[in-house]
């Protein structure tokens, strides 16, 4: 009997946007030629579809395999999480991301690849982290969703350059891979008026 996986994800047509210049992503005739493997049975599903690299949680830093499935059970819990907002489709429409984090992480992996694909969410991405130039592309571009790390909240909450830039389209912000202190968080949230946006914590599990 043929395997038929109990998930599905709609691929939209547009999704990532590399910053003008950046040659982040691939341009639209070089995606006509990707091909895709076809998982027909739970063993296959079961295959390795990355390896994650992991700080050492559990020891010293390794690289983490993560099959078909585990993938897609991370992208069902995050997209879930997401249509529970209760004005969803409004949010939705005008959601948009930038991505700065590398993306052999899993957060960035993740959530800026899969998730935002399913989501229909376009993503803006970054060649390389820049602190200022994330202001100014988050000015620019109307970014909604910020994920970060602690470095970056700590930065958002504390460097000077901050004010000099229009941060009020940012709606969300969750932070991963690392603790983060309430004081910090507090401090960030800070930045919008009360109650505008309210920084998440995750932990992601990769080991």
């Amino acid at each position: 009997m043929p395997y038929k996986s109990r998930w599905r994800v709609d691929v939209p047509d547009t999704h990532l946007a590399s910053i003008p210049g950046s040659g982040a992503s691939a341009s639209p005739e070089e995606g006509e030629g990707f091909a895709w493997d076809e998982l027909s049975t739970p063993e296959l599903a079961d295959r390795n579809l990355a390896l994650n690299y992991s700080s050492g949680t559990t020891g010293r830093p390794k690289g983490v395999e993560i099959t078909h499935k585990n993938y897609v059970a991370n992208l069902l819990q995050f997209t879930y999480i997401e249509r529970l907002h209760p004005n969803y489709e409004a949010k939705r429409a005008r959601k948009r991301c930038l991505c700065f984090l590398p993306m052999y992480h899993s957060m960035a992996q993740m959530i800026m690849i899969a998730a935002t694909l399913a989501l229909n969410t376009p993503v803006y991405i970054m060649p390389k982290f820049n602190f200022i130039q994330m202001l100014g592309y988050t000015q620019k571009y109307r970014i909604t969703d910020y994920v970060v790390v602690p470095p970056i909240v700590v930065a958002l909450a504390k460097h000077p350059a901050v004010k000099k830039f229009d941060l009020s389209s940012v709606e969300d912000i969750g932070c991963g891979a690392a603790p983060l202190g309430k004081k910090v968080s507090e401090q960030l949230q800070a930045l919008w008026p009360p109650g505008k946006v309210n920084s998440r914590q995750g932990y992601g599990m990769t080991e």
